[in-house]
């Protein structure tokens, strides 16, 4: 009766936190009457994309804690703004 749980993978972990996330984003834009229509055609195929990616680091982001050491971990994940701001002035030329 008292068995002990088995620990959750990594992939589902990563999945039902998108899903909720999903999920809230999708509640608040109801609750504020935002439509989809709403947005600029030429927005929705970057917003989506944007979406996608940010699901994308999330399951990297909890692989690498499962697979690297927690310090090699704790230096990528607090070394990603300044890598954002690197790529974001070699890629699209935004003033740092």
């Amino acid at each position: 009766m008292n068995d002990p749980l088995e620990p959750v993978s990594y992939l589902e972990f990563s999945f039902f936190r998108s899903l909720v996330l999903a999920i809230t984003s999708y509640a608040l834009l109801q609750s504020y009457q935002i439509k989809t229509d709403d947005f600029p055609p030429d927005c929705k195929v970057p917003l989506v994309i944007r979406c996608l990616v940010g699901t994308f680091t999330f399951v990297i982001t909890t692989v690498s804690l499962k697979i690297l050491p927690l310090s090699v971990y704790t230096i990528v994940t607090n070394t990603s703004p300044f890598m954002t701001t690197v790529l974001q002035y070699l890629w699209i030329r935004e003033r740092i």
